[in-house]
This record gives structure tokens, sequence and C-alpha cells, in this order.
């Protein structure tokens, strides 16, 4: 696999990982626990995924780091501009949840 192919495909993993945590933690708080432990199996398998990359690549572990990092700061952009946007106009739980459900657009890793 290609560099780009590599990037592509652990970016993926991570954001598959961190979609699915967060869902767990939304499906707690709307009181859905069945709905959560699915998405712990979701991070899990996610895991168990880029393990076996770590495993093969020093590589993809660097990779794996810097995207979990973008990832994250994106989604505290996000929340920021949610929060901002709840200073102007309230929003109800509901909006909350729905806006934070959301999967982040994939992309190109500032490597």
């Amino acid at each position: 696999m290609d560099a780009d192919g590599q990037v592509a495909q652990l970016e993926t993993k991570v954001r598959d990982l961190l979609d699915a945590m967060r869902n767990a933690h939304l499906q707690m708080v709307i009181g859905s626990p069945h709905r959560a432990l699915q998405y712990v199996d979701d991070a899990e398998r996610a895991c168990a995924q880029l393990q076996e990359q770590f495993d093969q690549s020093r590589t993809a572990q660097i990779l794996a780091s810097a995207l979990m990092l973008q990832v994250l700061r994106e989604r505290a952009a996000s929340l920021r501009g949610l929060i901002g946007e709840s200073l102007i106009s309230p929003k109800t739980p509901e909006e909350v949840v729905d806006f934070v459900a959301r999967p982040l657009p994939p992309t190109s890793p500032r490597l």
C-alpha cells in the first residue's frame, strides 16, 4: 500500500474509533445503554484494527497519533462553534445531540 493509502486507511480507523466512542456516550446520555454497547463494540473493533497496523509499522503509530490529534482539534473547533451559537440562541438537548452526533468530514492530514 502506498503512503497516501496508508494515511487514508488510518484516518478512517481513527475516525471510526472516535465516532463510535462519541456515539456510545451520546446513547448513554439519552438512556439507551443497549445501543451504547453496540457502539462500544464498534470502537473495540476499530482499536483492534489500529493495533494490527501499529504492530506492523512504527510509521503507522506516528501517523495515527498525528491524525488523532487533528481530529480532536477539529472536534474542539466544531464544539466551540456550537457553544458560540448556543450563547446567541439557546439549543434544546435534542439539537445538541443531533449536532454532536454528526461525524466530521474526512480531511487531508496536515502532516
